[in-house]
């Protein structure tokens, strides 16, 4: 034997404590998470491809403790449009028409500023 092959580590959702990690997300006028769902959920549908590859970049992050946004790693909406953009620019076409823009939405910070403006 040679080395051993690490650990597989991601989508066990419990952390050290033994607790499951939870992201809660509330529903506000710059929140962009819904839109950002249904994009995801359309791309995943248009490119077979996209699936296999984000789970394989998955946990290649997570073994190397990039998986968590807070810390420095990768959101999975980061990774999601990182592997869709290369898929886009190697030429592998969707199984149907592109894909609309999300529509964009300031940060919360930007928001408020205009606000009080």
């Amino acid at each position: 034997g040679g080395d051993a092959a690490p650990p597989w580590r991601g989508a066990a959702g419990r952390g050290a404590a033994g607790l499951l990690a939870v992201d809660i997300s509330f529903e506000a006028s710059t929140h962009g998470g819904l839109a950002s769902s249904t994009y995801a959920l359309e791309a995943l549908s248009r490119w077979p491809e996209l699936a296999p590859m984000l789970l394989v970049l998955k946990e290649l992050l997570c073994q190397r403790g990039l998986n968590e946004p807070f810390a420095g790693g990768l959101s999975s909406y980061s990774l999601l449009l990182l592997a869709l953009t290369a898929l886009l620019q190697a030429g592998v076409d969707p199984l149907e028409r592109p894909l609309a823009r999300p529509e964009h939405r300031p940060p919360l910070g930007e928001a408020a500023a205009a606000a009080d403006a």
